[in-house]
């Protein structure tokens, strides 16, 4: 019974996200959540410098620190490179924290891989 447990998980976390997104009659979060991702991608591959965008400057100079995104097992995180496999239709990651995650285009199944090591964005290709 392993894939009725698997589907009961899976339809819990699509519940879990729209109940997450819980929008206004008529307000489709779905395509504001692309359009932010697109936004955010044009923005990394302006050539500006990436620390620069994680500085966060408080009362004017009273604090300057650098932001750096963590998540729970249950909430996201930052992602620093991604890898599509066509074939098997699964993305890769690497984690803001250099782990290495693998997980379906539906964006339910993401699961862990190697988190004992760190890895560089750099290093991240299906072959």
């Amino acid at each position: 019974m392993p894939n009725m447990e698997e589907r009961k998980e899976h339809l819990n976390k699509q519940l879990w996200i729209e109940t997450m997104h819980n929008a206004a009659a008529g307000v489709d979060w779905r395509s504001i959540e692309r359009s932010n991702s697109i936004e955010k991608y044009n923005l990394n591959n302006t050539g500006e410098d990436l620390q620069k965008s994680r500085t966060v400057n408080i009362e004017n100079g009273k604090l300057i620190a650098e932001w750096e995104e963590r998540g729970s097992t249950n909430q996201s995180g930052s992602i620093l490179k991604m890898s599509y496999d066509s074939i098997n239709r699964k993305l890769y990651a690497v984690a803001d924290g250099g782990s290495i995650w693998k997980g379906g285009i539906d964006g339910l199944s993401w699961e862990v891989l190697i988190d004992e090591l760190r890895f560089d964005k750099r290093f991240l290709s299906v072959v």
